[in-house]
Protein backbone atom coordinates (compact mmCIF):
# COMPACT_ATOMS: atom_id res chain seq x y z
CA UNK A 1 0.00 0.00 0.00
CA UNK A 2 1.37 3.32 -1.11
CA UNK A 3 1.72 5.91 1.84
CA UNK A 4 1.31 9.57 1.42
CA UNK A 5 5.12 10.10 1.39
CA UNK A 6 5.46 7.89 -1.83
CA UNK A 7 2.38 9.29 -3.41
CA UNK A 8 3.98 12.78 -3.44
CA UNK A 9 7.16 12.37 -4.17
CA UNK A 10 5.50 10.26 -7.43
CA UNK A 11 4.28 13.56 -8.27
CA UNK A 12 7.32 15.49 -8.12
CA UNK A 13 9.68 13.10 -9.87
CA UNK A 14 7.24 12.51 -12.50
CA UNK A 15 7.00 16.50 -13.56
CA UNK A 16 10.73 16.43 -12.76
CA UNK A 17 11.46 13.78 -15.68
CA UNK A 18 8.72 15.32 -18.34
CA UNK A 19 10.79 18.23 -18.11
CA UNK A 20 13.76 16.78 -18.73
CA UNK A 21 12.33 14.93 -21.23
CA UNK A 22 11.54 17.74 -22.95
CA UNK A 23 14.92 19.63 -22.34
CA UNK A 24 16.37 16.18 -24.40
CA UNK A 25 13.71 16.42 -27.40
CA UNK A 26 14.38 19.94 -27.78
CA UNK A 27 18.42 19.39 -27.83
CA UNK A 28 18.07 16.52 -30.54
CA UNK A 29 15.56 18.84 -32.47
CA UNK A 30 18.37 21.10 -32.66
CA UNK A 31 20.15 18.29 -35.67
CA UNK A 32 17.24 18.01 -38.07
CA UNK A 33 16.94 21.84 -38.03
CA UNK A 34 20.14 22.42 -39.00
CA UNK A 35 19.67 19.77 -41.36
CA UNK A 36 16.88 21.59 -42.75
CA UNK A 37 18.30 24.89 -42.87
CA UNK A 38 21.46 23.82 -45.20
CA UNK A 39 18.64 22.13 -48.11
CA UNK A 40 16.14 25.47 -47.66
CA UNK A 41 19.81 27.52 -48.66
CA UNK A 42 20.61 25.28 -51.41
CA UNK A 43 17.42 25.60 -52.81
CA UNK A 44 17.45 29.25 -51.77
CA UNK A 45 20.51 29.84 -54.08
CA UNK A 46 19.56 27.76 -56.75
CA UNK A 47 16.02 29.42 -56.92
CA UNK A 48 17.58 32.94 -57.02
CA UNK A 49 19.71 31.88 -59.94
CA UNK A 50 16.31 30.57 -61.96
CA UNK A 51 15.04 33.37 -60.80
CA UNK A 52 17.20 36.12 -62.54
CA UNK A 53 17.42 34.02 -65.81
CA UNK A 54 13.35 34.91 -65.57
CA UNK A 55 14.20 38.20 -65.36
CA UNK A 56 16.76 38.43 -68.10
CA UNK A 57 14.62 36.69 -69.75
CA UNK A 58 10.89 38.56 -69.94
CA UNK A 59 11.59 41.55 -67.97
CA UNK A 60 12.29 43.86 -71.24
CA UNK A 61 8.98 41.80 -72.54
CA UNK A 62 7.06 43.06 -69.54
CA UNK A 63 8.26 46.23 -69.92
CA UNK A 64 7.24 46.89 -73.35
CA UNK A 65 3.72 45.20 -72.69
CA UNK A 66 3.13 48.46 -70.33
CA UNK A 67 4.65 50.52 -72.46
CA UNK A 68 2.44 49.64 -75.15
CA UNK A 69 -0.37 50.13 -72.85
CA UNK A 70 1.09 53.58 -72.26
CA UNK A 71 0.32 54.42 -75.67
CA UNK A 72 -2.92 52.77 -76.22
CA UNK A 73 -3.81 55.42 -73.32
CA UNK A 74 -2.74 58.19 -75.27
CA UNK A 75 -4.74 57.54 -78.17
CA UNK A 76 -7.55 57.05 -75.88
CA UNK A 77 -7.46 60.54 -74.63
CA UNK A 78 -7.13 61.68 -78.02
CA UNK A 79 -10.15 60.09 -78.85
CA UNK A 80 -12.06 62.07 -75.48
CA UNK A 81 -10.02 64.99 -76.30
CA UNK A 82 -11.60 68.19 -74.69
CA UNK A 83 -14.29 66.30 -73.07
CA UNK A 84 -15.86 67.92 -70.21
CA UNK A 85 -19.50 66.47 -68.60
CA UNK A 86 -22.51 68.68 -69.86
CA UNK A 87 -20.02 71.16 -71.69
CA UNK A 88 -18.05 69.70 -74.36
CA UNK A 89 -18.73 66.12 -76.01
CA UNK A 90 -15.84 63.54 -76.79
CA UNK A 91 -13.75 63.99 -80.18
CA UNK A 92 -15.17 60.76 -80.91
CA UNK A 93 -17.98 58.59 -80.43
CA UNK A 94 -16.95 56.38 -77.39
CA UNK A 95 -18.80 53.22 -75.76
CA UNK A 96 -21.70 54.10 -73.24
CA UNK A 97 -22.13 50.86 -71.36
CA UNK A 98 -19.27 48.89 -69.85
CA UNK A 99 -20.40 44.93 -71.62
CA UNK A 100 -19.57 46.57 -74.63
CA UNK A 101 -15.60 47.59 -74.41
CA UNK A 102 -13.81 45.12 -75.98
CA UNK A 103 -10.18 44.93 -74.46
CA UNK A 104 -7.18 42.65 -73.43
CA UNK A 105 -6.06 45.45 -71.80
CA UNK A 106 -8.77 46.77 -68.63
CA UNK A 107 -8.34 45.55 -65.41
CA UNK A 108 -11.95 46.93 -63.90
CA UNK A 109 -14.43 49.24 -65.34
CA UNK A 110 -16.66 52.20 -64.68
CA UNK A 111 -19.01 54.82 -66.08
CA UNK A 112 -19.19 58.43 -66.73
CA UNK A 113 -22.26 59.02 -65.93
CA UNK A 114 -24.50 60.97 -68.81
CA UNK A 115 -25.35 65.12 -68.22
CA UNK A 116 -27.84 67.64 -68.99
CA UNK A 117 -25.60 70.03 -69.63
CA UNK A 118 -27.44 72.91 -68.13
CA UNK A 119 -25.94 76.05 -69.11
CA UNK A 120 -23.73 74.37 -71.62
CA UNK A 121 -24.21 70.80 -74.29
CA UNK A 122 -25.76 67.88 -72.93
CA UNK A 123 -23.63 64.50 -73.28
CA UNK A 124 -24.23 61.08 -73.22
CA UNK A 125 -22.83 58.63 -70.87
CA UNK A 126 -19.23 57.28 -71.51
CA UNK A 127 -17.60 53.77 -70.29
CA UNK A 128 -14.21 53.13 -69.49
CA UNK A 129 -11.69 50.79 -68.12
CA UNK A 130 -8.92 51.41 -66.01
CA UNK A 131 -5.37 50.15 -67.54
CA UNK A 132 -3.15 48.99 -64.74
CA UNK A 133 0.49 47.19 -65.67
CA UNK A 134 1.09 43.69 -66.30
CA UNK A 135 3.77 42.82 -63.84
CA UNK A 136 5.57 39.07 -62.69
CA UNK A 137 5.41 38.67 -59.14
CA UNK A 138 6.08 36.36 -56.05
CA UNK A 139 3.54 34.71 -53.62
CA UNK A 140 6.04 35.75 -50.49
CA UNK A 141 5.38 34.83 -46.78
CA UNK A 142 7.33 36.96 -44.88
CA UNK A 143 7.65 34.75 -41.47
CA UNK A 144 9.48 32.11 -43.90
CA UNK A 145 11.62 33.80 -45.69
CA UNK A 146 12.82 35.16 -42.28
CA UNK A 147 12.41 31.79 -40.47
CA UNK A 148 10.72 33.20 -37.23
CA UNK A 149 7.75 31.09 -35.64
CA UNK A 150 6.06 33.60 -33.41
CA UNK A 151 2.89 32.43 -33.57
CA UNK A 152 0.41 29.46 -34.82
CA UNK A 153 0.65 30.87 -38.76
CA UNK A 154 3.62 30.89 -40.58
CA UNK A 155 1.44 31.66 -43.74
CA UNK A 156 0.74 35.25 -42.17
CA UNK A 157 1.06 38.37 -43.77
CA UNK A 158 1.56 36.95 -47.93
CA UNK A 159 2.25 39.43 -49.98
CA UNK A 160 2.73 39.85 -53.87
CA UNK A 161 5.62 41.92 -54.52
CA UNK A 162 7.01 42.66 -58.17
CA UNK A 163 9.77 40.53 -58.99
CA UNK A 164 13.35 42.03 -59.00
CA UNK A 165 16.73 41.23 -58.93
CA UNK A 166 16.85 42.72 -55.22
CA UNK A 167 13.88 39.91 -54.19
CA UNK A 168 14.97 36.75 -56.67
CA UNK A 169 14.99 32.90 -54.93
CA UNK A 170 12.64 34.48 -52.25
CA UNK A 171 8.91 33.69 -52.05
CA UNK A 172 6.45 30.44 -52.98
CA UNK A 173 6.22 30.63 -57.06
CA UNK A 174 6.16 32.99 -59.52
CA UNK A 175 3.31 34.30 -60.84
CA UNK A 176 2.26 36.82 -63.89
CA UNK A 177 -0.03 39.28 -62.76
CA UNK A 178 -1.87 40.33 -66.17
CA UNK A 179 -3.54 43.81 -65.83
CA UNK A 180 -2.61 43.41 -61.92
CA UNK A 181 -4.73 40.65 -61.58
CA UNK A 182 -4.29 37.03 -61.25
CA UNK A 183 -6.75 33.54 -60.49
CA UNK A 184 -5.40 30.73 -58.90
CA UNK A 185 -8.48 28.42 -59.87
CA UNK A 186 -10.20 29.29 -56.98
CA UNK A 187 -9.64 32.91 -55.75
CA UNK A 188 -8.83 36.01 -57.63
CA UNK A 189 -6.20 38.51 -56.24
CA UNK A 190 -6.24 42.04 -57.43
CA UNK A 191 -2.73 43.60 -56.01
CA UNK A 192 -3.31 47.38 -55.81
CA UNK A 193 0.77 48.48 -55.18
CA UNK A 194 4.20 47.43 -55.98
CA UNK A 195 4.63 45.75 -52.75
CA UNK A 196 1.95 43.72 -53.41
CA UNK A 197 -0.63 44.34 -51.04
CA UNK A 198 -3.87 42.57 -52.99
CA UNK A 199 -7.70 42.27 -51.90
CA UNK A 200 -10.21 39.85 -53.26
CA UNK A 201 -12.38 42.33 -53.67
CA UNK A 202 -11.37 44.24 -56.33
CA UNK A 203 -8.67 47.29 -55.96
CA UNK A 204 -7.94 48.83 -53.10
CA UNK A 205 -6.83 52.24 -54.59
CA UNK A 206 -3.40 52.23 -56.23
CA UNK A 207 -2.06 53.26 -59.46
CA UNK A 208 -3.64 53.37 -62.86
CA UNK A 209 -1.55 54.02 -65.97
CA UNK A 210 -4.88 55.74 -67.35
CA UNK A 211 -8.07 54.96 -69.10
CA UNK A 212 -9.36 52.88 -71.70
CA UNK A 213 -12.76 54.00 -74.06
CA UNK A 214 -14.16 52.34 -76.78
CA UNK A 215 -14.51 53.80 -80.19
CA UNK A 216 -17.88 53.29 -81.84
CA UNK A 217 -17.67 56.08 -84.30
CA UNK A 218 -16.67 59.63 -85.66
CA UNK A 219 -18.26 61.97 -83.09
CA UNK A 220 -19.17 65.16 -84.20
CA UNK A 221 -15.88 66.44 -85.64
CA UNK A 222 -15.88 69.56 -83.87
CA UNK A 223 -14.76 70.47 -80.31
CA UNK A 224 -16.26 73.84 -78.48
CA UNK A 225 -14.89 75.34 -75.32
CA UNK A 226 -16.91 78.42 -73.67
CA UNK A 227 -14.62 81.05 -72.59
CA UNK A 228 -14.11 84.73 -73.05
CA UNK A 229 -12.35 87.11 -75.25
CA UNK A 230 -10.04 90.43 -74.50
CA UNK A 231 -10.95 92.30 -77.89
CA UNK A 232 -8.07 94.30 -76.99
CA UNK A 233 -5.17 91.76 -77.72
CA UNK A 234 -7.70 88.37 -78.91
CA UNK A 235 -6.36 86.87 -75.57
CA UNK A 236 -9.31 83.75 -75.13
CA UNK A 237 -9.54 82.77 -71.53
CA UNK A 238 -11.26 79.20 -71.53
CA UNK A 239 -14.25 78.87 -68.12
CA UNK A 240 -12.04 77.27 -65.43
CA UNK A 241 -14.24 73.87 -66.26
CA UNK A 242 -11.95 73.32 -69.34
CA UNK A 243 -8.55 73.74 -67.10
CA UNK A 244 -7.96 70.07 -67.38
CA UNK A 245 -8.23 69.63 -71.29
CA UNK A 246 -6.41 72.33 -72.70
CA UNK A 247 -3.28 70.14 -72.97
CA UNK A 248 -4.91 68.14 -75.12
CA UNK A 249 -3.94 71.30 -77.42
CA UNK A 250 -0.53 71.76 -79.19
CA UNK A 251 0.16 73.61 -82.10
CA UNK A 252 -2.31 76.15 -83.97
CA UNK A 253 -5.65 75.44 -84.09
CA UNK A 254 -8.47 76.33 -86.72
CA UNK A 255 -11.76 76.84 -85.61
CA UNK A 256 -14.44 79.39 -85.48
CA UNK A 257 -15.36 82.58 -82.64
CA UNK A 258 -18.73 82.81 -81.72
CA UNK A 259 -19.72 85.44 -79.16
CA UNK A 260 -23.45 86.03 -77.33
CA UNK A 261 -25.38 88.09 -79.03
CA UNK A 262 -26.45 89.55 -82.73
CA UNK A 263 -22.87 89.16 -84.41
CA UNK A 264 -21.82 86.38 -86.68
CA UNK A 265 -19.16 83.46 -86.16
CA UNK A 266 -15.93 84.31 -87.80
CA UNK A 267 -12.74 82.24 -88.75
CA UNK A 268 -10.20 82.78 -86.48
CA UNK A 269 -6.80 80.33 -85.44
CA UNK A 270 -5.93 79.77 -82.08
CA UNK A 271 -2.67 79.51 -80.57
CA UNK A 272 -3.03 76.99 -77.46
CA UNK A 273 0.51 78.12 -76.01
CA UNK A 274 -0.59 82.25 -75.98
CA UNK A 275 -4.27 81.52 -75.66
CA UNK A 276 -4.25 84.56 -78.75
CA UNK A 277 -7.53 84.32 -81.57
CA UNK A 278 -6.28 85.55 -84.73
CA UNK A 279 -8.67 86.15 -87.29
CA UNK A 280 -8.07 84.32 -90.23
CA UNK A 281 -9.42 87.42 -92.68
CA UNK A 282 -7.46 90.58 -91.13
CA UNK A 283 -10.25 93.32 -91.96
CA UNK A 284 -12.72 91.04 -89.52
CA UNK A 285 -12.29 92.19 -85.67
CA UNK A 286 -12.54 89.70 -82.84
CA UNK A 287 -15.06 90.50 -80.80
CA UNK A 288 -14.99 90.61 -77.42
CA UNK A 289 -17.01 89.16 -74.71
CA UNK A 290 -18.34 85.65 -73.76
CA UNK A 291 -18.74 82.54 -76.16
CA UNK A 292 -17.97 79.62 -78.21
CA UNK A 293 -14.71 78.81 -79.53
CA UNK A 294 -15.25 75.99 -82.09
CA UNK A 295 -12.40 73.60 -82.83
CA UNK A 296 -12.48 71.40 -85.83
CA UNK A 297 -10.95 68.24 -84.76
CA UNK A 298 -7.58 67.02 -86.36
CA UNK A 299 -7.63 63.56 -85.25
CA UNK A 300 -9.30 60.45 -87.48
CA UNK A 301 -11.42 58.17 -85.10
CA UNK A 302 -11.14 55.63 -87.34
CA UNK A 303 -6.94 56.06 -87.49
CA UNK A 304 -7.45 56.20 -83.45
CA UNK A 305 -9.46 52.54 -83.29
CA UNK A 306 -6.88 50.87 -86.32
CA UNK A 307 -3.72 51.86 -84.23
CA UNK A 308 -5.11 50.96 -80.90
CA UNK A 309 -6.59 47.34 -81.91
CA UNK A 310 -2.72 47.34 -83.97
CA UNK A 311 -1.04 47.59 -80.08
CA UNK A 312 -3.44 45.07 -78.89
CA UNK A 313 -2.80 42.48 -80.98
CA UNK A 314 0.94 43.16 -79.96
CA UNK A 315 0.28 42.76 -76.62
CA UNK A 316 -0.96 39.69 -76.68
CA UNK A 317 1.85 37.93 -78.57
CA UNK A 318 4.03 39.68 -76.20
CA UNK A 319 2.14 37.69 -73.19
CA UNK A 320 2.16 34.42 -74.72
CA UNK A 321 4.82 31.63 -73.45
CA UNK A 322 6.03 34.53 -70.44
CA UNK A 323 3.97 31.54 -68.39
CA UNK A 324 6.27 28.75 -69.72
CA UNK A 325 9.34 30.45 -67.83
CA UNK A 326 8.00 29.95 -64.43
CA UNK A 327 7.97 26.15 -64.34
CA UNK A 328 11.78 25.36 -63.34
CA UNK A 329 12.17 28.16 -61.08
CA UNK A 330 8.44 27.18 -59.05
CA UNK A 331 9.38 23.61 -58.65
CA UNK A 332 12.64 24.70 -56.94
CA UNK A 333 10.38 27.11 -55.37
CA UNK A 334 8.08 24.60 -53.81
CA UNK A 335 10.73 22.24 -52.44
CA UNK A 336 12.48 25.44 -50.91
CA UNK A 337 8.80 26.60 -49.51
CA UNK A 338 8.50 22.91 -48.06
CA UNK A 339 12.12 23.10 -46.67
CA UNK A 340 10.88 26.42 -44.70
CA UNK A 341 7.92 25.01 -43.25
CA UNK A 342 10.04 22.15 -41.68
CA UNK A 343 12.32 24.84 -40.10
CA UNK A 344 9.21 26.88 -38.85
CA UNK A 345 7.69 23.86 -37.66
CA UNK A 346 11.09 22.69 -35.68
CA UNK A 347 11.53 26.39 -34.70
CA UNK A 348 7.99 26.35 -33.03
CA UNK A 349 8.41 22.73 -31.25
CA UNK A 350 11.42 24.31 -29.61
CA UNK A 351 9.52 27.64 -28.61
CA UNK A 352 6.65 25.20 -27.31
CA UNK A 353 9.40 22.74 -25.32
CA UNK A 354 10.79 26.32 -23.72
CA UNK A 355 7.86 27.37 -22.81
CA UNK A 356 6.12 24.27 -21.76
CA UNK A 357 9.82 23.36 -19.67
CA UNK A 358 9.49 26.93 -17.65
CA UNK A 359 5.81 25.79 -17.22
CA UNK A 360 7.17 22.69 -15.50
CA UNK A 361 9.25 24.34 -13.38
CA UNK A 362 6.74 26.46 -12.39
CA UNK A 363 4.63 23.39 -11.72
CA UNK A 364 6.91 21.71 -9.84
CA UNK A 365 7.65 24.62 -7.44
CA UNK A 366 3.92 25.08 -6.77
CA UNK A 367 2.98 21.48 -6.22
CA UNK A 368 5.69 21.65 -3.62
CA UNK A 369 4.41 24.87 -2.17
CA UNK A 370 0.51 23.69 -2.01
CA UNK A 371 0.77 21.65 1.18
CA UNK A 372 4.52 22.98 3.16
CA UNK A 373 3.63 19.39 4.57
CA UNK A 374 4.12 17.48 1.69
CA UNK A 375 7.70 15.84 1.38
CA UNK A 376 9.92 17.06 -1.60
CA UNK A 377 12.56 14.40 -1.44
CA UNK A 378 13.02 10.42 -0.15
CA UNK A 379 13.30 10.07 3.42
CA UNK A 380 11.09 12.96 4.38
CA UNK A 381 9.42 11.96 7.18
CA UNK A 382 6.22 12.86 8.62
CA UNK A 383 4.93 12.38 12.37
CA UNK A 384 2.50 9.22 12.81
CA UNK A 385 -0.78 11.62 13.94
CA UNK A 386 -4.27 9.79 15.16
CA UNK A 387 -6.81 10.98 13.10
CA UNK A 388 -10.19 10.77 14.82
CA UNK A 389 -13.84 9.77 12.37
CA UNK A 390 -16.96 9.36 14.07
CA UNK A 391 -15.10 8.18 17.34
CA UNK A 392 -13.26 5.51 15.50
CA UNK A 393 -9.67 5.76 16.13
CA UNK A 394 -7.57 5.36 12.90
CA UNK A 395 -3.63 5.15 12.98
CA UNK A 396 -1.92 5.73 9.57
CA UNK A 397 1.68 5.52 9.38
CA UNK A 398 3.66 8.25 7.28
CA UNK A 399 7.19 7.26 7.24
Amino acid sequence: MSTLSTIGNYIVTGLTSESQNRTEDTNVLSNPIGIASTAANYYQIVAKELDEEVIAAIQSQVDLINQKKSEIVGLCQLALGAFVPGLCLPNCSLASDTGDIDSNIDSDKGTIPANAGVGGTPTPAIAYGNVRGDYVRIQRYPRLERREAPDDNPLKNMKFPILTTGNAGQGKKNVFFRNSRWNDEYVTYYVSDDEGNWSTEGWDGGDTLGRYYEITGPGTGVITIFGSVDSVNGIFTPNPEYDSVLSTFTGIQTGSWDVDGPTAPISISWNPSTNQLTPTISFFPIVGGSGVLSIASTQSCNTLASQIDALEAEITSLRSGIGTWFDGANATKERKHSQQLRIWSYERIKIRNDEEQVGITTAISATQTVDPELPDYPGSTIDTEKITIDSTNVTIDLN
